[in-house]
């Protein structure tokens, strides 16, 4: 569920709170949305890049592959250009309702998908080209949505990178949101359902999000559903920067509760005591 965070790490924020009080992350920088359809342009040697758009969306799960044995959604041949066009740009001034944490973006139940739970997939394609700044060989990354319902698989033209959550089971095992980090191939190596351009210096990753979430994830806030903040691309070293910057973010924003429930607990101790007399 978006923005939750395990019980464990509040001993870590206790700590880490106090160092960070003065540290302010840093906003991610906006990346241009293209026409319905086009897909979104990295430039290597650009650092990080938020991918807020084109997306194509659409409720449902992915037939298996017969040939492959993957989901055919995932592919990077697959016609998606009958799906929702969504945007993950987040809106001036918004806010993650329980944390207060910024960048945040509703999900599918405000965009026409009211009381739907379950699956439902994200895909994007990301043209990248060699900049001036550009360093040979260099490494990329993809840096996860920090703020999601409830867990979620990535791909890669086709090849599972990772994911957040147990997905072994028939029914997904998901835990508190929390950021993530997957490396991803390198352009040279063009990998299998990739478009290289004549020269030989663009590249064109197919990124694909199955997202999954649970029912009872509606009864907390009216705009539950999916990817609440976009992924980032771009080069691995700023890619690692930004999501260490959003661990910090999320150790900042839960501080203040373990500060207050020793204080809580205190007062349940002296609550309980007045029996006595």
């Amino acid at each position: 569920m978006a923005r939750r965070f395990p019980m464990f790490l509040f001993l870590t924020a206790w700590f880490a709170g106090s160092l960070l009080t003065a540290a302010q992350p840093a906003a991610r920088p906006q990346a241009p949305l293209g026409p319905a359809g086009s897909a979104a342009h990295i430039t290597l040697g650009q650092s990080a890049v938020p991918l807020n758009g084109p997306w194509k969306f659409t409720v449902g799960d992915s037939p298996i592959d017969p040939q492959t044995g993957k989901p055919l959604w995932a592919e990077p041949g697959f016609d998606d250009s009958r799906w929702e066009n969504l945007d993950l740009t987040p809106p001036e001034g918004s806010y993650e309702p329980l944390t207060g944490t910024s960048g945040y973006v509703p999900g599918w139940t405000t965009r026409g998908h009211a009381g739907y739970w379950g699956w439902a997939w994200y895909r994007i394609r990301v043209e990248l080209e060699n900049g001036v700044d550009a360093r040979p060989a260099e490494k990329l990354a993809l840096e996860g949505p920090d703020d999601f319902d409830d867990g979620f698989q990535v791909f890669a033209n086709g090849s599972l990178l990772g994911g957040f959550g147990d997905f072994s089971g028939k029914t997904p095992v998901v835990y508190a949101a929390q950021p993530t980090l997957f490396p991803l191939p390198q352009p040279a190596r063009s990998p299998a359902g990739a478009t290289v351009d004549s020269a030989g210096d663009a590249l064109t990753e197919v990124v694909a999000f199955r997202v999954w979430m649970a029912p009872g994830t509606l009864l907390i806030n009216p705009d539950v559903g999916g990817l609440h903040d976009p992924p980032v691309m771009g080069e691995a070293s700023a890619v690692a920067a930004d999501y260490h910057l959003r661990w910090l973010e999320l150790v900042r924003a839960y501080s203040s509760n373990v500060v207050l429930a020793p204080l809580f607990a205190l007062l349940g101790i002296v609550a309980f005591s007045l029996v006595l007399f």
